[in-house]
């Protein structure tokens, strides 16, 4: 999994995350016969808190592919200090 852009660009220098950002994640299966047929969790946290963010804001394209693009915009409680967030 690595950060990327809408586009499936690879992100190596991530910039600072603001509130109503989206987060785009991306999943590309290893094998070129096998698909990711769906992605039920992505867990991100920080210093005391935890949370699977599939359960917010997301949107979820390419299951049943081997490619997979996640967008999220991450819970609010997140943006409440500097800590960086951990995917």
């Amino acid at each position: 999994a690595f950060q990327c852009d809408i586009n499936r660009n690879e992100i190596t220098t991530s910039p600072a995350l603001a509130i109503g950002t989206t987060l785009f994640i991306c999943l590309d299966s290893t094998d070129a016969n096998t698909v990711i047929a769906s992605v039920a969790t992505l867990e991100a946290s920080k210093t005391g808190l935890t949370s699977n963010v599939l359960n917010g804001n997301t949107e979820k394209q390419g299951e049943g592919t081997g490619a997979v693009t996640i967008g999220t915009r991450p819970y609010v409680e997140f943006f409440k200090d500097a800590t960086p967030l951990q995917i």
